[in-house]
């Protein structure tokens, strides 16, 4: 099997990152390199999904929300106590505290999800590169009545 040099050298540099953990002999390396092993590392390393993972999305939606002037204002109108038991938010060392919104008719997360996917991260063939200009001038903005 013919490797290029910088696959060679990537895969030396996670045998070596590996060697500090677990000490292997120069025979190992050989072996790694010439199995189809030092090529699967490859891959994964370098292998990127075509579209935005589902995580990432529920991610940006979570730090949207726990910075929503909405959450503030639920939090606000509490008190910072939880409804049931009464107990109060607090950062205090060792008795560190913290209250959740709980949304009453639930969220629909796959629903938004669904809905972001197919209005705002589409495919590419349905995207358009576009300069500042041009894009106000095809949704209509900034012209003259």
């Amino acid at each position: 099997m013919i490797m290029s040099s910088w696959r060679f050298h990537a895969i030396k540099f996670l045998w070596w990152l590996a060697n500090l953990f677990h000490p292997t002999t120069n025979a190992d390396l050989m072996r790694i390199i010439n199995t189809n092993l030092g090529e699967e590392i490859m891959k994964k390393t370098r292998k990127r999904l075509p579209y935005t993972p589902t995580s990432v999305i529920k991610n940006a939606l979570r730090r949207l929300w726990l910075h929503s002037r909405e959450h503030s204002a639920a939090l606000k109108l509490a008190g910072y106590r939880c409804a049931m038991c009464g107990v109060k938010q607090s950062r205090a060392k060792n008795k560190k505290q913290t209250i959740e919104i709980h949304h009453i008719p639930g969220v629909d997360w796959d629903g938004i999800i669904r809905l972001i996917r197919v209005h705002l991260l589409m495919d590419t063939q349905h995207l358009k590169a576009l300069c500042p200009e041009c894009h106000k001038k095809v949704h209509g903005k900034g012209q003259q009545e």
